[in-house]
């Protein structure tokens, strides 16, 4: 089973992955843009910050790096996937690249945070 951190873990990634996504979407008003801009972005990196000091308390290292490896596979594999023709078509897989990529940075460099230290 997993444990309540590793889940919580996941639910900020998937949130993160949706903040990306869902921003080329959102109908904002042109003078509100650049606020908007702002507000994405700071939550963002917060959220990044968090999902990279959590993911060491949630994940062990050796889990850390199979999964790690596990997700950069998955990543190269969508390169097999035909692009899609829509446009959210497009984000959406364009999301899901781009979330698997930080989950196997991620992952991947909590796993060697070990050899570091």
């Amino acid at each position: 089973m997993l444990s309540k951190r590793l889940l919580f873990w996941l639910v900020g990634l998937i949130l993160w992955g949706l903040l990306r996504g869902l921003l080329p979407l959102l109908p904002v008003p042109k003078p509100l843009l650049p606020i908007v801009w702002a507000l994405v972005l700071v939550a963002g990196i917060a959220l990044l910050i968090w999902l990279a000091l959590e993911v060491g308390k949630a994940v062990q290292f050796r889990w850390a790096a199979i999964f790690g490896l596990l997700a950069l596979g998955s990543r190269m594999m969508l390169i097999f996937l035909p692009i899609p023709k829509s446009m959210i078509g497009q984000i959406a897989l364009g999301t899901f690249a781009d979330t698997l990529t930080l989950a196997s940075a991620l992952l991947l460099g909590s796993a060697i945070s070990p050899l570091i230290r």
